[in-house]
């Protein structure tokens, strides 16, 4: 799997939807032996996903959340705290959703704490990542 942290910040949406393909296309492939890798990677496209100043296409944001459903390790930190912080970045209230109902089934008490951390800090607006972007 290429290396996403290497790509400029700021990037064309087109552009960046193509990234997002070559990640589906190679990541599966690797979430057995690689899954921190993986997550690192599709954080470092989401980051650079809120910068193009679009929504990422609906289908793609489907993509996304299964991919993160399918793959959640609820007690590893560090996967989860990838998790957290793609969520607002791509606005995926149904994985933010998700999460928060089977907070209770975490054994890990720093992730329970990152996530309550974070259902605090998103508000009312997880699902919106251009919320602090937009002109009054």
């Amino acid at each position: 799997m290429k290396d996403f942290s290497k790509l400029p910040d700021s990037m064309e949406p087109d552009e960046l939807e193509c990234c997002f393909f070559e990640f589906f296309k190679d990541a599966n492939d690797l979430c057995d032996s690689k899954l921190l890798f993986v997550f690192k990677q599709l954080y470092e496209l989401s980051f650079r996903q809120l910068y193009t100043y679009e929504l990422l296409r609906k289908s793609i944001r489907e993509r996304v959340s299964a991919f993160i459903l399918n793959n959640l390790d609820y007690e590893s930190f560090e996967i989860m705290d990838y998790v957290m912080h793609i969520i607002p970045l791509l606005g995926l209230d149904d994985v933010f959703n998700k999460i928060i109902s089977d907070k209770h089934t975490i054994a890990n008490f720093e992730v329970k704490n990152l996530i309550e951390k974070c259902k605090n800090d998103y508000g009312d607006n997880v699902s919106d990542p251009l919320f602090g972007f937009r002109q009054p």
